[in-house]
């Protein structure tokens, strides 16, 4: 083949309605080639044969080469560059239907990493292009192009569980597929019908392992905020009361050395994370505050406490005289951090696409320039005469 070539199919019309190919090709791009700013109305799977090329997704960007895949979900603002030195090579596949969304939540993609590299990428890279040399305008070609692209999303299916060994009985894994529909469906109304179906369980079976339906959403909703939370040994049925005491987080740690060792450049950029980290889960349960009373206090709670912490630690610097004594101080910097480290790539309207990075930059540069003292150590002014 040429050094740079496209091979496209595009299925005009089809009678499967559980899962459907949309369009899938080959392509060895130009050098900084880009698709996007855009969005589409279907799953999308690239495979990078070779070169490398970079991932705009979330206002966070990517870099990926050989062997790694990526993902981009319907009416998700994505671009896509091949690189302008060593442009890549990928395969594609677009698909979508009734399960596709299912099936999905069992691939090895988060909603804070919607890249990976396949550990039997020789293995993926095959069910690929098989499904592009099935390819066809009778019915015949599109069965055989479907049942390789189930064949494809059974490898990807692999791929996760070697992420996730210790994931292996059906409960586990069905609790971290909802939560993966959580975060993928957070500014949607989501039922515990919407879910089961979702995970491919019944409402009964998931009831085996929860007392109720409020057990069942703190559960999911607390993993979505503390990840680490579904790795613990519960002692089923889960009941309500394992939601209650405080969140696991060492963020007031260094309040016991009164921060002595610790700086406002630290603080910024140790709450930035934080805030980043827990972005999805945090929102969901700001828009769903009435529907969950129960855990929308509970983070109520924790934001007064990161609040005070913060106010703690101000207070600290500004008693060492490395940090100004203004008014409204932590309100102001918690505002323009909870802005740049969650709404920004999630809820506002404009959702410029500003990677965590640069925001986390451009959110450091501002507080610290506005708040820490030149001279490392505040001088009130003189009295005026």
């Amino acid at each position: 083949m040429p050094s740079t070539y496209k091979q496209s199919f595009k299925q005009n019309y089809t009678d499967n309605v559980e899962l459907s190919i949309f369009n899938c090709g080959l392509q060895s791009c130009e050098r900084g080639y880009t698709w996007g700013p855009g969005v589409r109305d279907h799953y999308l799977i690239h495979y990078v044969v070779d070169g490398k090329g970079t991932y705009t997704v979330n206002n966070t960007v990517y870099e990926l080469r050989a062997g790694d895949i990526f993902l981009a979900k319907p009416s998700q603002l994505i671009t896509y560059s091949a690189d302008k030195e060593e442009p890549w090579e990928y395969y594609w596949v677009g698909f979508n239907g009734a399960c596709a969304n299912k099936l999905v939540l069992q691939l090895p993609f988060r909603e804070d990493m919607p890249t990976h590299h396949c550990k039997n990428a020789e293995r993926v890279k095959k069910a690929l292009f098989n499904i592009f040399l099935s390819r066809g305008p009778e019915p015949r070609n599109e069965t055989l192009m479907v049942g390789y692209l189930y064949l494809f999303i059974a490898e990807l299916m692999q791929e996760a569980m070697d992420l996730e060994p210790h994931a292996s009985n059906s409960s586990s894994q069905y609790v971290i597929n909802a939560i993966k529909y959580i975060q993928f469906n957070y500014s949607h109304d989501i039922s515990i019908d919407d879910i089961a179906k979702a995970v491919g369980v019944s409402v009964g079976t998931i009831y085996l392992d929860f007392a109720g339906k409020k057990e069942i959403m703190h559960f999911v909703l607390k993993s979505t905020i503390d990840p680490a939370f579904a790795d613990q040994d519960f002692q089923r049925p889960i009941t309500d009361d394992l939601f209650g005491g405080k969140s696991g987080d060492d963020f007031a740690k260094h309040l016991a050395q009164a921060a002595s060792a610790y700086s406002l450049e630290d603080l910024v950029s140790d709450a930035f994370d934080l805030l980043a980290r827990y972005a999805v889960g945090c929102l969901f349960i700001e828009k769903n505050q009435f529907d969950f009373p129960y855990l929308a206090a509970a983070y109520k709670k924790s934001r007064q406490r990161f609040h005070q912490t913060m106010t703690a630690y101000l207070n600290a610097f500004v008693a060492a005289g490395t940090v100004r004594p203004l008014a409204l101080t932590t309100t102001l910097i918690v505002e323009l951090l909870s802005w740049w480290a969650m709404d920004v790539r999630y809820t506002s309207f404009e959702k410029p696409a500003v990677p965590l990075p640069l925001a986390k930059a451009v959110c450091m540069d501002n507080i610290i320039a506005a708040y820490q003292c030149p001279s490392g150590r505040f001088v009130p002014p003189a009295p005026r005469p």
